[in-house]
């Protein structure tokens, strides 16, 4: 996923642990984490294998919005090139 504003990445990652990988929101943009937070409930122990890996970075803070759609895109550009979206494998859902 993206991470982008004033604390990035670990606000990000801040949310996901403070509301059990949900991301805390309700809207169809947080639908996306179901995917994990499923997998997650299927298999308890795979966070012991997790890996987390920074791609790319847009922009240093992507505050403003022209910033932010870049970020968007890069996001839904690897999504395809990783094959992890709407596949039998992959846990991205938007």
């Amino acid at each position: 996923g993206s991470a982008y504003g004033k604390d990035g990445v670990f606000a990000r990652w801040s949310t996901y642990a403070n509301t059990n990988g949900t991301g805390g929101g309700t809207t169809d943009d947080d639908a996306g984490n179901i995917g994990v937070v499923e997998y997650l409930k299927e298999n308890p122990n795979a966070y012991l294998n997790f890996q987390y890996s920074i791609l790319e970075i847009v922009h240093k803070t992507g505050i403003n919005e022209k910033d932010i759609e870049a970020t968007l895109e890069a996001e839904k550009i690897w999504k395809r090139k990783l094959c992890t979206f709407m596949t039998p494998w992959g846990l991205n859902k938007n």
